[in-house]
């Protein structure tokens, strides 16, 4: 508002006014402290990705444990030795109610 009302005041005086002005402090600390969010937010994201890939090892480790486990011959309990006490301990066929698949775990 005074620059402008400086260029009016110049006008009838067949000169020219150039006006200058540095930042503002409130304007500088403004710029620092968005300058100061935004470093931040770059850390929050980086921290963010760090998590996640540790997050996407930790599931890729735990997939293949199961995967090892579900599979391995040594762990399984054989058909043969678990059939007889089902069907012993079973109810008639047509009379079942629910169904239970029991999946070992290691040391089971």
């Amino acid at each position: 508002v005074a620059a402008e009302a400086l260029r009016h005041a110049a006008r009838p005086l067949g000169r020219g006014v150039a006006l200058f002005s540095l930042p503002s402090e409130a304007k500088e600390r403004r710029k620092r402290l968005e300058s100061a969010k935004a470093e931040q937010r770059r850390l929050r994201r980086q921290q963010d990705d760090v998590a996640e890939a540790q997050r996407e090892a930790e599931e890729e480790r735990r997939r293949g444990v199961l995967y090892e486990t579900l599979f391995d011959p040594l762990l399984t309990v054989s058909e043969a030795s678990t059939l007889p006490v089902a069907h012993e301990l079973g109810a008639a066929r047509g009379e079942e109610k629910l169904l239970l698949i029991w999946l070992p775990g290691s040391g089971e």
